[in-house]
């Protein structure tokens, strides 16, 4: 009797490192190498993500070096940070972006991976991942868990209602792409090279630990640098740790001008439900529904 011989899974391979900050609990690396083993990923770990440099998970140079070689290490098909904390500014001008661009690949993260994630668009067309680290995925809700494994496989297409909290700000309906992420790091590349032009997007933007003058300025930095002149829709996530949600509302509301469509509500950003999405994908933003449509 012929037999069928039995097919052996071949494993994804995930290159897991720190861009930013280093975690303050050496376990939680673990933590995230067991999250990227059940994600069906085999994990390999980067210098970087090893240790510690202060503040920072290791020196420019390295951070740097281990993001240009997972990427252009044909063998890794994904690349998720381990964190986010600061440090991504500061590596910006040591990569290579033609490089990057031949070797396109998923790129997870969020927080200070703003930094990165706007860069990458802007110098290299690339279209990363806004999605939460691997060791947050244990205490992820089976929704943002499927959402993640979705945009992981290139299905970006998903719909969000008021059911899912989404609220209307400023009424109008547009279809674009959208990019953005944490408010302070988008205010922060402003005035440098790396910053995409806004003109024609959706602009998401998030925030956690910023106290409610701060959002004010922040939004006025954008107002004052012509961003909300050129955007066509903005999304908001989270405001985690942002002090009273009704008073932050009021200044989401106060800060954008009435004619740009506005939702607010979106789960996204530093929050327990955080879903992913991919950065440039087309979205139709309905604030009069509320709704918010990823296109597949």
């Amino acid at each position: 009797m012929k037999t069928t011989p039995k097919t052996i899974p071949v494993s994804r391979r995930a290159a897991l490192l720190s861009p930013a900050s280093p975690f303050a609990d050496a376990s939680l690396t673990e933590q995230s190498k067991t999250a990227l083993v059940d994600l069906g990923y085999e994990p390999v770990v980067y210098e970087s993500a090893q240790g510690a440099s202060g503040y920072l998970a290791a020196s420019d140079e390295v951070r740097a070096r281990d993001l240009m070689h997972a990427f252009l290490d044909d063998s890794i098909d994904a690349v998720f940070c381990t964190r986010g904390g600061y440090g991504c500014m500061r590596i910006l001008p040591l990569l290579d972006y033609d490089a990057l661009r031949e070797h396109p690949k998923p790129f997870v993260g969020l927080s200070d991976i703003t930094a990165l994630h706007l860069a990458l668009y802007r110098k290299s067309g690339l279209r990363t991942l806004h999605a939460p680290m691997p060791f947050r995925y244990p205490a992820l809700p089976e929704a943002a868990m499927r959402r993640l494994k979705s945009v992981l496989d290139g299905k970006d297409g998903a719909s969000y209602t008021a059911n899912d909290g989404l609220f209307s700000i400023h009424g109008g309906c547009v279809t674009a792409p959208m990019i953005g992420g944490n408010l302070t790091l988008v205010a922060s590349l402003l005035a440098s090279e790396y910053c995409p032009d806004f003109s024609g997007h959706v602009l998401f933007l998030e925030e956690v630990g910023e106290e409610e003058y701060r959002i004010d300025r922040l939004l006025t930095t954008l107002s004052l640098a012509g961003v909300f002149e050129c955007v066509c829709g903005i999304v908001f996530g989270g405001f985690t740790d942002c002090g009273d949600e009704e008073k932050i509302q009021r200044i989401l509301t106060e800060r954008i001008p009435k004619q740009i469509p506005t939702l607010g509500g979106f789960p996204a950003g530093h929050l327990q439900n955080n879903h992913a999405f991919r950065e440039g994908g087309v979205v139709t933003l309905d604030a009069d529904a509320p709704s918010l449509r990823f296109h597949p």
